[in-house]
């Protein structure tokens, strides 16, 4: 493994492009399952599973927001900006994972009942889900930062964050 170190643009860059990707592979997903047929007999077994499926994604949602922020005010109390910085981006992949669960598990139980709530679910989750695009700003409110924190993010030669990356 080798350490890749980040100024703030490319910190931030490298969360939106792994944003994006989420977002584009919920909206990809979910339209290959509206407009994929469903097959013969690929119903839900039994009305216990139609009530179970909602109340996952009920608990998944609560789940994202209070995790996420917990890390975030976590990340918020750590003592250098490199490792607030990392504690954040976790706390954001933590977040976004929860959210995208949620949508994804709307989205597969859509095709297989082709009950429209579930779509509108999904639909909403993948809303809901681009509230939280990272920004510049977003990023100094979540980590209360001070100003010699944010003129550090400004500082192209400022490394904020050290990423472990795996070799080729």
């Amino acid at each position: 493994m080798s350490k890749v170190s980040q100024n703030f643009a490319q910190y931030l860059r490298s969360l939106q492009i792994l944003f994006g990707a989420l977002v584009a592979g919920q909206v990809i997903m979910l339209t290959i399952f509206y407009f994929l047929p469903q097959a013969a007999g690929t119903t839900l077994p039994g009305d216990g599973l139609a009530i179970r499926i909602p109340i996952v994604i009920l608990l998944l949602l609560p789940a994202a927001f209070f995790l996420g922020r917990s890390r975030i005010e976590a990340a918020r109390n750590m003592p250098t900006l490199k490792e607030k910085m990392l504690a954040y981006r976790t706390a954001l992949v933590l977040r976004w994972a929860l959210l995208e669960g949620s949508g994804l598990l709307a989205a597969v139980f859509f095709f297989l009942s082709r009950n429209l709530l579930l779509l509108a679910v999904a639909g909403v989750i993948i809303l809901v889900f681009m509230l939280f695009v990272p920004t510049r700003e977003r990023t100094i409110s979540d980590l209360d930062l001070s100003s010699t924190e944010q003129v550090a993010l400004d500082d192209p030669n400022e490394i904020v964050a050290e990423i472990q990356q795996r070799g080729l």
